[in-house]
């Protein structure tokens, strides 16, 4: 009796370890890579908030066109809102005019 459990309760934590892997792995896969070893943008200068961020100023090659075609507008102004959006719950990520 004693030799059936041992096996019974070596799949159960292998299938629970498992199980966990996978739910870890799908819960977390929409975080992009982390970049712990760059150093943070430059910037133009304090945020006029007075919170410690830095400006970053958003520029669109003329290469897209003049003027610049509608789809790279969006998406440019849709990306800034994003940033501006995890800004207000991460207070590390630099202010963007």
């Amino acid at each position: 009796m004693l030799t059936h459990i041992a096996p019974r309760r070596i799949v159960t934590v292998l299938f629970v370890v498992a199980l966990v892997l996978t739910v870890g792995k799908i819960a977390w896969s929409n975080c992009p890579e982390c970049y712990g070893d760059q150093s943070p943008m430059d910037g133009h200068g304090p945020a006029p908030d007075g919170s410690g961020r830095r400006v970053v100023t958003i520029g669109i090659d003329s290469s897209w066109g003049n003027p610049t075609n509608d789809g790279i507008w969006n998406a440019t102004v849709a990306a800034i809102q994003e940033w501006m959006t995890q800004e207000m719950l991460m207070v590390t990520l630099p202010a963007i005019i």
